[in-house]
């Protein structure tokens, strides 16, 4: 795929798209390092208020240099595109469809990275929007990046809600703006379904998954009774109860997960996550003609003896 859309850029191969828009792998022309670069859909583009508000944070956001997010490096209007560092690896999402569910140890290391990570963009005053599996990036030493910040694709049934119904807090369902509260309770969301396989109130059908988020009790069946009273926290209904600092919650999940897994707890996650991404990585990654594909790593091999619960660019 020579040449390119985005002057000043390669484009060397297709990495994945999605209703925001496709990702392509490619070149600077000036430095020969590699980028990802996401051409926008018109769904995003013409999402309420995006145009008003994306080029600034765009700019906030590239002055980041946080390790749980993933690199700005431009914005292109005109494409629109946005170019973002490359990750090498495979998105949560992709992981999860692969193998089902996480273990405890490698779930808290989702959760804690995220909250660390959306933490890092709200102190500069941007709100995620649209926190879910897609966009949590995993690379192959199993560390967390999160990209996508502040693109989101409206729902058909509202024009004004933005997001994806299976991680919208309450208050979004309600017509309120997106706020740091609400980026937690998508990462809380995100955090059962590691342990589950399946979102919090998981459903076809949006306007049911709004009510059920609204009023119905988190589920809790598949956390551990240890951190049951934390994630409740951060899915509670009323906004006003859920931590807004994700910095603050990391802390005490950090202190719950020494208590409950050890000290080891983030090493075994980070090596459990690092494993899957390069299983998801081999099987993305195009092979030359004719070389014969080679069987799957057992992604599970890293998971505890005993335990329950046992696309690579946004």
């Amino acid at each position: 795929m020579a040449g390119g859309r985005l002057p000043g850029y390669t484009e060397v191969r297709p990495l994945g798209s999605g209703a925001s828009g496709s990702v392509v792998l490619a070149t600077d022309d000036a430095t020969g390092a590699q980028v990802a670069i996401k051409f926008l859909s018109d769904a995003v583009v013409s999402g309420y208020g995006f145009l008003d508000r994306y080029e600034a944070e765009a700019r906030l956001l590239a002055e980041l240099s946080d390790p749980n997010l993933c690199r700005l490096l431009g914005y292109a209007p005109a494409a629109p595109a946005v170019v973002m560092e490359f990750i090498r690896g495979g998105s949560l999402r992709t992981i999860l469809q692969s193998q089902g569910t996480l273990s405890v140890e490698a779930s808290l290391v989702v959760l804690s990275s995220s909250l660390y990570g959306l933490a890092a963009a709200h102190a500069v005053g941007v709100m995620h929007r649209d926190h879910k599996p897609g966009t949590v990036l995993v690379d192959l030493d199993g560390r967390i990046h999160l990209t996508d910040a502040g693109i989101t694709v409206p729902l058909a049934t509202k024009a004004k809600l933005m997001g994806t119904p299976a991680y919208l807090a309450p208050e979004r369902w309600a017509g309120g703006p997106a706020t740091a509260a609400s980026d937690v309770y998508a990462a809380s969301a995100v955090f059962v379904e590691c342990l589950a396989g399946l979102p919090p109130y998981a459903g076809d059908d949006p306007a049911a998954s709004g009510i059920k988020h609204e009023q119905a009790p988190p589920p809790m069946a598949a956390v551990p009774p240890g951190l049951r009273g934390i994630l409740a926290r951060g899915l509670a209904k009323d906004q006003h109860l859920r931590p807004s600092d994700g910095r603050l919650l990391a802390a005490e999940l950090a202190a719950i997960a020494v208590a409950d897994y050890g000290p080891g707890w983030e090493r075994r996650g980070r090596a459990e996550l690092a494993h899957a991404a390069a299983v998801v990585a081999a099987a993305t990654q195009p092979r030359p003609a004719g070389a014969r594909r080679s069987r799957p790593l057992r992604a599970s091999r890293w998971r505890r003896r005993g335990s329950t619960h046992p696309e690579s660019v946004g």
